[in-house]
């Protein structure tokens, strides 16, 4: 790659003949938004324009270069087809010379979807001392961590509080989901890969923002509604218990905390299964109008875990309030240990 932006630079050298530097060099920029390339430049002193040069990628020799005069302009947005592929550079002008070029930029139109699934809520435990805001995001469907340079969350006011790193990232991690929120439940495997990471405990309400930036330039952003310390009650460790069926169906009994303040936020409760391996995860959405019990068929304990598995389960339940946004608060109850 260092060898062809090399040969490049030198065919743009060669395009407009021998330069004269007496005017600097713009510093060149961009970012992409779904299929949208927009590129910007600094301006010069006693520059009087700019010029704009493109070549394809893979370069395929001089006769590929085009260039643009932008006259005045610093700033370009053009809407370029899917796996779109160019090599960027500018320069500035006056009347009677014209500067060394800016740094090239390569860039590559992948046609990213928008972030569809972030938020930042708060989260109480069991075990107060536990309790914290937290953060997630989910990458589109078409991206992968590979395709991640940098991703931040911004506060309202533009400052980055939470860079997430690789440790932060959850790898297609599956799990399944058995959602009886309505009349009929229904039964399916999710798959999905994002990150996530624990905030300081101070952070204010407000409307956060997630910043991805793609190794292609393109800028993805996602703005979340943080509504602060919002707690909800937790359904407590103590208050429920779980058994094994003759059919080989599984049982889960519970006490919903209906006289805890908050307890009218609630929209969901979650119960969440475990292999003793970890990686198995079985979740059963229900409505907090349900009675406190809930049979988890055999049929859909045998399509999440093997034998073995089913050996030894732990078992949660998590409460869960939501508004248009999105889950902005859950409660989490401690694990128990289900052996057969």
């Amino acid at each position: 790659m260092k060898k062809l932006l090399c040969f490049v630079v030198v065919w743009l050298f060669c395009l407009t003949g021998t330069a004269i530097a007496e005017l600097a060099p713009p510093n060149l920029s961009f970012n992409i938004s779904g299929t949208i390339v927009a590129a910007s430049w600094t301006t010069v002193p006693d520059a009087t324009g700019y010029m704009l040069y493109y070549a394809p990628f893979p370069y395929t020799g001089p006769d590929t270069i085009g260039s643009i005069d932008m006259g005045s302009s610093s700033t370009i947005s053009v809407d370029l087809p899917v796996g779109t592929s160019f090599y960027i550079a500018v320069s500035s002008y006056d009347s009677q010379t014209q500067s060394g070029y800016s740094n090239i930029e390569l860039f590559n139109i992948q046609g990213y979807p928008p972030i569809t699934f972030a938020y930042v809520q708060w989260r109480s435990f069991e075990e107060n001392s536990r309790n914290r805001a937290a953060a997630w995001i989910s990458l589109p469907e078409n991206m992968t961590s590979a395709d991640v340079e940098s991703l931040n969350l911004e506060d309202p006011m533009g400052d980055i509080i939470a860079p997430f790193w690789t440790f932060h990232l959850y790898d297609s991690s599956p799990y399944y989901t058995l959602d009886c929120r309505t009349e009929t439940c229904n039964f399916s495997r999710v798959t999905d890969t994002g990150y996530s990471v624990s905030l300081p405990e101070s952070i204010a309400p407000g409307i956060y923002k997630y910043v991805v930036k793609t190794t292609d330039g393109t800028i993805l952003t996602k703005e979340v509604s943080y509504h602060g310390k919002t707690t909800i009650p937790v359904i407590l460790e103590a208050t429920f218990e779980a058994s094994w069926n003759a059919d080989g169906s599984l049982t889960i009994q519970w006490e919903n905390p209906t006289n805890q303040e908050n307890w009218n936020l609630v929209d969901q409760i979650r119960i969440r299964v475990n292999s003793r391996f970890g990686d198995t995860t079985f979740n059963i959405l229900l409505l907090p109008i349900h009675d406190s019990s809930f049979t988890i068929p055999v049929a859909n304990l045998q399509s999440v875990f093997s034998e073995d598995e089913l050996d030894t389960l732990y078992i949660s339940i998590k409460t869960r309030a939501y508004d248009d946004a999105g889950n902005y608060a859950r409660g989490y109850s401690t694990s128990i240990t289900l052996d057969r």
